[in-house]
C-alpha cells in the first residue's frame, strides 16, 4: 500500500514546478517577449530610417544618447499606462485584450506585406525619401535662420524669438521631437502597453529598453547599408507571424 511518505510522492513533487521556478519562467518570458516584439517593431520603420539619416549629420555618441533617451521615455510612458490597467481591469480580461491586440498587429503586418508592391521590396527608396525630407527641412531651417539674424546687433524681441527658433532648429532637438512624434501611438508603444498589462513593470521596461537600444545601434551603424538589402515585405511577414504567435499563445493559455 502506497502512503504519503512513500518516495514516489517526493519524486512527483520534485517534478512539479515550484512557485519560484514559475516566477522565473514568467520573468524570462516577459523579458524576451518585450525585447523581441519591440525590436521587430522598430527595425525598418520611419524612426529607424530618420536615425540612420542623421547618423551622417551628427556624431554617433550624441545621436545614440538623445535617440535612446527619447525612445526610452516613450517606452516607459507606454509601460506606465499598461501598468495602470492592472489595477483597474482583471488579469483575465487584460490577457484577452492583449492577445486580441497582438492578433490585430499580426494581421496588419501580414496585410501590409501582402499588399506591398513588388518593386518596393527593400527600404532603399524609403531611405532616400527620408533623406530628401531631412535635407529639405534643413534648407528651410537655414533660410529661416538667415531671416532672423539682427542687422544692427541690438537685442530685441525679434532676436529673442530668433534664439528660440534656433534652439528648435538644432539637430538634437529635431531628432528628439521627431522620435516623440513618430513613437506616439505606434506599434512599439502599444505593444509596451499590452505587455505591461500582463507582466511586471520592470521586466517589460528592461526588455523594451534593450530592444530600442539594439534598434538604435543598428540604425546608426548599419542603417544606410542594410536599407539596400533589408526586404520590407519579409520583415512585415516575420513581424506578423511573431505577433500572431504571441496572440495565439495568449488565447491558448487562457483556455488551458
Amino acid at each position: 500500500m502506497i502512503t504519503e511518505n512513500d518516495p514516489i510522492f517526493e519524486f512527483v513533487e520534485h517534478l512539479e514546478p515550484s512557485t519560484e521556478q514559475q516566477k522565473r519562467e514568467k520573468l524570462l518570458e516577459g523579458l524576451t517577449t518585450s525585447f523581441g516584439l519591440v525590436l521587430l517593431s522598430e527595425i525598418g520603420d520611419k524612426t529607424f530610417l530618420f536615425i540612420a539619416v542623421y547618423a551622417t549629420r551628427m556624431v554617433w555618441p550624441k545621436l545614440l544618447l538623445i535617440s535612446c533617451i527619447a525612445m526610452f521615455t516613450m517606452h516607459v510612458s507606454g509601460v506606465l499606462v499598461g501598468g495602470v490597467f492592472q489595477f483597474v481591469v482583471s488579469a483575465m480580461y487584460l490577457k484577452i485584450i492583449s492577445s486580441i491586440m497582438f492578433l490585430g498587429f499580426g494581421i496588419s503586418f501580414i496585410y501590409e506585406a501582402y499588399t506591398e508592391e513588388d518593386d518596393e521590396e527593400n527600404l532603399d527608396e524609403k531611405y532616400k525619401e527620408v533623406e530628401k525630407e531631412v535635407s529639405t527641412n534643413e534648407k528651410k531651417k537655414r533660410k529661416a535662420s538667415d531671416e532672423i539674424k539682427p542687422e544692427d546687433g541690438r537685442c530685441d524681441v525679434n532676436e529673442s524669438v530668433g534664439l528660440i527658433k534656433r534652439i528648435f532648429m538644432n539637430h538634437s532637438v529635431t531628432v528628439i521631437l521627431m522620435i516623440i512624434a513618430e513613437e506616439i501611438g505606434d506599434r512599439s508603444q502599444i505593444t509596451a502597453i499590452a505587455l505591461a498589462a500582463t507582466y511586471d513593470f520592470w521586466v517589460i521596461t528592461l526588455g523594451g529598453i534593450l530592444g530600442h537600444f539594439i534598434a538604435v545601434c543598428i540604425a546608426i551603424t548599419l542603417g544606410k547599408v542594410i536599407s539596400h538589402y533589408l526586404n520590407e515585405k519579409m520583415m512585415n511577414y516575420a513581424g506578423g507571424v511573431c505577433f500572431l504567435s504571441f496572440g495565439v499563445y495568449g488565447i491558448c493559455s487562457l483556455l488551458s
